[in-house]
């Protein structure tokens, strides 16, 4: 709508807003928005700007809960609003921010250190909810990463305690456990576990097997503090991916498995970038662009030869896997290979659960600030099959 009036005072504040953001981003490139229906020329720099003030402006307002907040509460119900959420289930909000991701993802430069720009931001402490306590260990035998922990819990380490090896999604690239905090915490609310949130080597300054041998690494060393019974494994899209090859991993160093994992939109098959019906089926709903995911995959294989601890959804050792609950999108690009993935796990003898949660994107859960009722559903699942629901999410 403010797009739409270029004289508002609305719309002056944002195009200075997009000039800020020119000073740090270098490419210029001019665009014709098509998406917002040609109502303004603007460049790359002012969807970016907009995206990142928008977007943040949205978190605070759902964490606080000021009127703004209550937009997501609104169901699509004009012309306008129907324009944007493509799916019937969607509110405002989510709908707001999947057009936003959509419409960055497919323009920016196909340039890693300039995406990196608009995803590696930490969300700032200060917005996490006060039940759950964020803080980065001093102890310099730990791994990189952070700790989020419930605030009441100081007490030490209990043979019934859960912990929870947290790896991060972003495409293997990108993001880092600052950016994720936020689903984290949910997850700590909804299981009252002690998450470690793993800050991995990424590509392309380090492709395969870097990241892979970190979360080995990490996990070996939380063996030193807890019972790998007492340990889950969770991760988001690539992060999915860690987690099932670094129990792959893990088997062929004689590591005792963990008690689960849980999976959430899981990018098991990083050879599937484009070849799966479900890339062209869900391609004007999803944001994840088929050329971009194809970047990524052959930044983190570096020239490695296709094998299970890439794709480990092409593993002939599904059947020894722990329990495994799956959290996907029924409208996402990897719909299909996360459902042949589960299938063919099943088959083997594997425990799988798979959830396919209607109308949702790629990693959707990543939104439940938002207010979408399937991401609070998935965090419930999610907390009840880690054998520790604590909160009603």
């Amino acid at each position: 709508r403010l797009l739409e009036s270029r004289q508002t005072e609305e719309m002056r504040i944002l195009r200075a807003v997009a000039c800020c953001a020119r000073q740090v981003l270098w490419d210029e490139n001019e665009i014709s928005c098509d998406h917002i229906d040609n109502m303004v020329s603007v460049t790359i720099s002012d969807v970016i700007g907009i995206s990142l003030i928008f977007v943040f402006a949205l978190r605070v307002a759902a964490m606080f809960k000021v009127p703004s907040g209550r937009v997501s509460e609104k169901k699509c119900d004009n012309k306008r609003q129907l324009y944007l959420c493509l799916r019937p289930s969607w509110n405002i909000v989510f709908a707001c921010i999947i057009k936003l991701l959509r419409t960055v993802a497919h323009l920016i430069r196909r340039d890693v250190n300039l995406i990196r720009l608009l995803t590696d931001h930490a969300l700032p402490k200060f917005l996490l909810p006060w039940s759950v306590r964020c803080y980065k260990s001093n102890d310099p035998s730990e791994p990189r990463g952070e700790w989020i922990r419930p605030s009441g819990d100081s007490s030490p380490t209990s043979l019934t305690r859960r912990y929870i090896l947290y790896f991060h999604g972003g495409a293997f690239c990108l993001c880092g456990p600052e950016t994720h905090r936020d689903l984290i915490s949910r997850l700590v609310q909804a299981t009252g576990a002690h998450v470690f949130a793993l800050k991995y080597r990424r590509p392309p300054e380090h492709p395969f097997p870097a990241a892979l041998e970190d979360c080995v690494a990490a996990y070996e060393w939380l063996l030193r503090t807890a019972d790998a019974s007492q340990i889950v494994f969770a991760g988001d899209s690539a992060g999915g991916n860690l987690a099932v090859s670094t129990i792959l991993a893990c088997a062929s160093r004689n590591l005792p498995h963990p008690a689960g994992a849980l999976l959430l939109s899981p990018w098991v098959d990083i050879m599937d970038a484009g070849t799966s019906p479900s890339w062209v089926r869900n391609a004007d709903v999803d944001y994840l662009p088929h050329d971009l995911t194809e970047q990524f995959a052959r930044s983190y294989c570096g020239g490695a030869a296709p094998g299970e601890l890439l794709s480990p959804a092409l593993s002939d050792r599904l059947g020894s896997l722990p329990p495994l609950h799956v959290e996907c999108g029924a409208c996402e690009m990897l719909a299909d290979q996360v459902a042949a993935f589960c299938a063919r796990a099943r088959a083997a003898g594997a425990d799988v659960r798979c959830e396919m949660r209607e109308d949702m994107v790629h990693n959707f859960v990543l939104f439940a600030f938002t207010g979408v009722p399937q991401c609070a559903a998935a965090l419930r699942a999610a907390a009840a099959a880690a054998g520790c629901t604590h909160v009603v999410v």
